[in-house]
């Protein structure tokens, strides 16, 4: 089964021997962690670079190309409410659960409370509630 992450196709005018060898250039097991994705609807919850789920709001490919009509898929960019992060360079990957998102959370409170937290991680993470589907939303209030 070719991965058709989010419904893109990996790639274009290319012969799957090429396409597969330019996508694992890019390392990062980048094949296995797209089969997660085969077919996605956009509405599928992710994991962000901010550790926790999201729902990414817009799903934009990027293509590389790699001949003169030939392309393979090089990258895949979310906007999400609160950021936007890449499929390659950010990590995104399957929705964790709420156990998870919730260890998370306490580990990076932990981590960031006994260093110099100059970015201010600590604060920022004290302040997230969390949803039962590891979603989260941010406590201005506190």
């Amino acid at each position: 089964m070719i991965p058709r992450p989010f419904g893109f196709p990996l790639w274009i005018n290319c012969k799957r021997r090429i396409a597969k060898k330019w996508i694992n250039k890019r390392g990062r097991n980048l094949l296995k962690r797209l089969e997660h994705f085969h077919n996605a609807p956009t509405e599928t919850l992710i994991c962000t670079c901010s550790g926790l789920n999201e729902k990414p709001e817009k799903v934009i490919p990027i293509y590389r190309q790699i001949g003169k009509k030939s392309f393979v898929l090089f990258d895949l960019d979310f906007e999400n409410q609160s950021m936007s992060c890449s499929f390659y360079h950010c990590g995104v990957g399957p929705a964790k659960s709420y156990d998870e998102c919730l260890e998370y959370i306490e580990k990076v409170i932990e981590y960031y409370s006994k260093t110099n937290d100059s970015y201010g991680f600590a604060e920022r993470y004290k302040n997230i509630i969390l949803n039962e589907d590891g979603t989260f939303k941010i406590n201005k209030g506190r």
